[in-house]
């Protein structure tokens, strides 16, 4: 007689707190509805978004495209929240660190995904045109190392004005994270 041995029932497993600007809501992009923007002054003249869902300036999820041409150059900087990046065309590469270096780094073909911890400095560029989409937590913010290497302090042609920049200071803050500072920072971290 095969005598029934009651099991625990395991505990429900934590939910993610909702965010705010998370809306129950259906959303379908489809290659021939793509509608490419210039991008914010935050960064460097050539580059095209369409942002998909939420709203990079807000705090709350957001997603969105990035279209960067051949020989795009993002000069070393970093986020407030991590950045989450899955390339969809061409090749992205990036790379670690406070100098553009680009004997550094990884090459990102159509199918690969990145993490930029928060903080962490990095760069980027392309030699062919490349196609990401990025997705985080807003609100959405690029802080360059070298307030020259900043798209924002040159003076510009264009009046677009892009929500992703509206929370975005044209200062850059007191004192950056340096590369040391940035990993102690991540050891902290559960």
């Amino acid at each position: 007689m095969v005598v029934p041995v009651p099991m625990p029932i395991p505990a429900p497993l934590p939910v993610a707190p909702v965010v705010a600007n998370t809306k129950p809501k259906h959303i379908v992009v489809t290659p021939e509805n793509i509608a490419w923007d210039q991008a914010p002054p935050s960064l460097p003249p050539g580059a095209q978004v369409m942002i998909l869902d939420g709203d990079p300036a807000a705090p709350g999820l957001f997603a969105m495209r990035v279209k960067f041409p051949s020989n795009y150059r993002i000069p070393p900087h970093w986020h407030p929240a991590d950045e989450h990046v899955t390339v969809l065309s061409g090749t992205l590469h990036v790379a670690m660190g406070d100098q553009f270096d680009t004997t550094q780094g990884d090459a990102l073909h159509a199918g690969a995904y990145a993490v930029m911890p928060a903080h962490e400095h990095h760069y980027a560029w392309t030699a062919e045109e490349a196609v990401v989409q990025l997705h985080g937590i807003g609100p959405w913010q690029i802080n360059y190392l070298n307030g020259s290497d900043d798209p924002r302090n040159q003076t510009h042609s264009s009046s677009v004005s892009h929500s992703i920049d509206a929370s975005v200071s044209v200062e850059q803050p007191a004192q950056a994270p340096t590369a040391a500072t940035s990993k102690a920072a991540r050891k902290r971290k559960p």
